[in-house]
């Protein structure tokens, strides 16, 4: 009865302690991810608010001096000192200027211009702002910061893995017991005379021996040799965290193109929606230009990237001007009304045949499509359809290389009013 009883508890206590081992073990793997996640939501409002900060300290130290020697290191302290921030990057009217926490590590330079590197744990595309500093046109703030706290993760990591190890450590000690009491129970049920010669019954006769009678053998009772055994699965990869590396190898790499020394296309409407809440805050008016050659392949990589260069020299402000599709691009002009964008795309087409080096017989077929704010409080989305619209029309027409896309302001706000 002993045995029968050890038998029915043994398998008992291992399954409950097996349960007990996946609950620690999915335990500490969700105690891990869930810290970590937490960390990284943090860290992202911390990275917003540290930002902000950078781009006021910037705006107001500018006053007493932009890119003097007292305004450098202000800002220099201001990222060495700030707990997210990695690296930044200040360009206005008299160039772009790069500033890291450690040299080499967020910032490239590719022809005299910075570019942030994309790295794991870094914010990608980098934060944005406009500047407003006396004496400054077009001043901007690029920032790149870490969400990843290394070292609280670190600490994590080492929670989760004593856990785990807790739990596989108490699982391998209930299996290497169980296995043990298995083999005393296999013992145990064994007859104990086992292997020996039967004894003599008790008030035998020898009449009883002479006739030759024996006693009737038992058969000594077979336990099963079988131990309780806990299968577990393989442990899955819970921390593998995704925080968009496969995205990022998509997505642009740095402020400007390599191939053309611009901004990346996907930039365009997040600048463009930018520079239109300014304008519509201030009530300036905002022109959109999209150029392309004509004819598709006409441009070599290196002809198209003096074709960029020289729209930099004539509209200025490289970071205004983005890539559009293989071979064009597209320009915002702040302040900027729809007629005087269409004079600026007339010179600009004018100038442009003398500075490529083209083919002999060769003739440069540039379109341009126009469109602008116009006093009305339009998207980036609209504008640009506007845009592409205009240089659609001026694509198909063969008399006329420049298409502006003018619209009445009441009407539009009539229209608005009819979809709200």
């Amino acid at each position: 009865m002993s045995n029968q009883r050890n038998e029915g508890k043994t398998p008992v206590v291992s399954v409950i302690i097996a349960a007990f081992c996946i609950m620690l073990y999915l335990g500490g793997l969700s105690y891990g991810a869930l810290s970590i996640y937490n960390s990284i939501t943090e860290r992202r409002t911390l990275v917003d608010r540290e930002f902000d900060g950078l781009a006021d300290l910037v705006s107001s130290a500018g006053v007493l001096g932009f890119m003097n020697e007292p305004f450098i290191q202000t800002i220099q302290d201001a990222i060495d000192n700030s707990e997210t921030l990695l690296g930044a990057v200040i360009t206005g009217s008299r160039g772009e200027f790069a500033f890291e926490r450690e040299r080499g590590t967020v910032i490239n330079w590719v022809n005299d211009s910075p570019r942030f590197v994309p790295r794991f744990g870094v914010t990608n595309p980098p934060k944005y702002q406009p500047l407003q500093i006396t004496g400054q046109r077009n001043a901007n703030i690029y920032a790149v910061s870490g969400y990843l706290d290394y070292d609280y993760c670190i600490t994590v990591l080492k929670k989760t893995l004593l856990i785990v190890l807790s739990s596989l450590t108490l699982a391998f000690f209930t299996l290497l017991m169980d296995a043990l009491l298995a083999k005393n129970r296999l013992r145990d049920s064994r007859t104990p005379g086992e292997g020996k010669a039967p004894e003599e019954p008790e008030g035998r006769t020898p009449e009883d021996e002479n006739s030759g009678a024996r006693p009737e053998s038992v058969e000594p009772e077979q336990a099963e040799d079988k131990a309780p055994v806990f299968e577990g699965e393989a442990p899955s990869d819970a921390l593998n965290f995704d925080f968009g590396e496969g995205a990022a190898a998509e997505m642009p790499q740095g402020l400007f193109s390599p191939r053309g020394g611009i901004g990346w296309e996907a930039y365009t409407g997040d600048r463009l929606s930018s520079e239109l809440h300014r304008c519509a805050s201030t009530e300036q008016d905002l022109a959109l230009i999209t150029a392309v050659i004509k004819e598709p392949g006409a441009f070599s990589d290196e002809q198209f990237r003096r074709f960029c260069e020289e729209a930099v020299l004539f509209f200025e402000h490289r970071d205004l001007i983005f890539e559009y599709g293989e071979q064009g691009i597209s320009i915002i002009l702040p302040n900027i009304n729809l007629e005087q964008a269409f004079a600026q795309s007339e010179e600009f087409n004018n100038r442009l045949p003398g500075k490529l080096s083209l083919p002999a017989n060769s003739r440069l077929d540039l379109r341009f499509g126009i469109s602008s704010r116009a006093g009305r409080l339009i998207d980036a989305k609209q504008i640009m359809l506007e845009a592409g619209e205009a240089l659609e029309r001026a694509s198909g027409d063969p008399s006329a290389c420049i298409v502006a896309f003018k619209s009445d302001p009441e009407k539009y706000r009539q229209f608005i009013n009819k979809r709200r």
